[in-house]
């Protein structure tokens, strides 16, 4: 019974993090989603601040969970 898994459930959990969101993802999303984390490195970069970043990183997560649990 530990490894029945509920239908509400998340059989595959992603990490919260840029590798494990873009290995999740399907190939067309993973390049835009690189491509906007790029930029808001560049930003993060120039600015100190990290919000673009754990913006991005928040955005593509669920797609990424959604993706890895269709």
């Amino acid at each position: 019974m530990a490894d029945t898994i509920p239908i509400y459930g998340v059989r595959n959990r992603i990490e919260k993090n840029g590798p494990a969101i873009r290995d999740a993802l399907r190939p067309d999303d993973r390049d835009v989603f690189v491509a906007e984390l790029r930029i808001a490195l560049a930003e993060a970069d120039d600015t100190l601040d990290l919000d673009p970043i754990a913006a991005v990183v928040d955005k593509w997560w669920g797609q990424a969970v959604l993706t890895a649990n269709p």
